[in-house]
């Protein structure tokens, strides 16, 4: 393994010269057909879509940084850039510092999605093979709140639902049982 020495005379710049090789990989993680391409850049700011593509078709080791001020596209940005990896790369994990942050990335991420597949699929026929399939976002919590939530769901859509909560092997394991109720038809009196 290569290691800097700092106790030779030698410049550290120059040690990481000889340590680090002249050019980083460059990755390309925007390679799309042009009309997928279209109508995703169609999400960008019109002044940044150009250098947009360069900067996702040309990452050194892969890895980008996009800040700007409030309000000036980086949430849309970044999302037009994962959906973008995705279809090149395949599935994408995306995480924010706050519970905020990662709320407005899921919701622009899906909102963005739905609009590009919008666009890919205009005038092709609802069973049309070539149709483009929008992203499945999920916005995960915590597992308490996600077991609060399905409770919720599950009781709002039908009162006649029992569940059961166990634990197997330190996890927790939902078993839901509808309960079907009999009636009798109700038929119009005779007269």
């Amino acid at each position: 393994m290569a290691r800097l020495n700092a106790d030779t005379n030698t410049d550290i710049a120059e040690q990481a010269k000889m340590l680090l090789p002249d050019r980083l990989p460059v990755s390309d993680l925007i390679t799309l057909p042009a009309e997928h391409l279209n109508a995703l850049i169609e999400e960008v700011l019109p002044a940044d879509s150009k250098r947009f593509v360069k900067y996702m078709s040309e990452r050194r080791l892969g890895l980008g940084c996009i800040s700007a001020r409030p309000g000036f596209g980086k949430t849309t940005e970044l999302a037009v850039g994962t959906l973008a990896m995705t279809a090149t790369l395949g599935q994408i994990y995306g995480t924010a510092p706050t519970h905020v942050a990662t709320d407005n990335f899921a919701v622009r991420l899906d909102l963005i999605s739905k609009r590009v597949t919008q666009r890919l699929n205009y005038g092709k026929a609802n069973r049309e093979t070539t149709r483009a399939r929008r992203a499945l976002v999920i916005r995960g919590y915590l597992n308490t709140e996600e077991y609060g939530a399905f409770l919720n769901a599950l009781r709002i859509r039908d009162e006649k639902i029992v569940f059961t909560l166990h634990e197997v092997d330190s996890k927790i394991v939902f078993e839901v049982h509808a309960l079907m109720a009999v009636e009798e038809p109700v038929h119009p009196a005779h007269g």
